[in-house]
């Protein structure tokens, strides 16, 4: 193959090495060599700022139940799975919104439902998911998108609807 580029249009190994350069790949693993060889651990430790109110609103969302169904996919899993996500986003709401606990929040699983919501690849209207898919997704979030959207949002209520109004508003997917 010598010169010429591989199987649909893959990079030789000659070619290869000669682009790792630009990449600064070495550089990184060299770096994380150093920090292993002086450190002895990669462990650090940190300070950070938690929501106080978040194991009480996921205790009162789960209501003693081990299992419980996502409020996007249905899917009925182990309360370890499961988060309290707000519906708005909560650093956006007000101390009235906040304090709007029947309302405000709802289970959203780890699978992927709570990240593609907060993120804005997904949003509930009118009790139905929608998605926002983009040209150039890749296959898995493509799959992903099209498997959530037209689902019913049971935890869809007239009293919700202006958090999940402002969510579709206000969070969008950015590239």
């Amino acid at each position: 193959m010598g010169s010429s580029t591989g199987l649909m249009g893959l990079l030789t190994q000659h070619q290869s090495n000669l682009l790792i350069p630009l990449f600064d790949l070495d550089d990184d693993l060299e770096e994380y060599k150093e920090l292993v060889g002086a450190q002895g651990d990669t462990d650090g430790q940190s300070l950070r700022n938690y929501r106080r109110e978040q194991h009480l609103l996921r205790k009162m969302l789960l209501d003693r139940r081990r299992i419980a169904q996502c409020g996007i996919c249905g899917s009925s899993l182990p309360k370890d799975l499961l988060v309290a996500a707000h519906i708005k986003q909560r650093a956006k709401c007000s101390t009235e919104e906040k304090l709007d606990l029947p309302n405000i929040a709802m289970l959203m699983c780890d699978f992927g439902c709570d990240g593609l919501y907060e993120d804005g690849f997904i949003y509930v209207e009118e009790g139905t998911v929608k998605t926002r898919p983009m040209a150039g997704d890749p296959a898995a979030l493509r799959d992903k998108l099209v498997s959530l959207e037209g689902l019913t949002c049971n935890e869809w209520s007239e009293a919700r609807r202006g958090y999940f109004q402002w969510h579709r508003a206000n969070v969008s997917r950015e590239y």
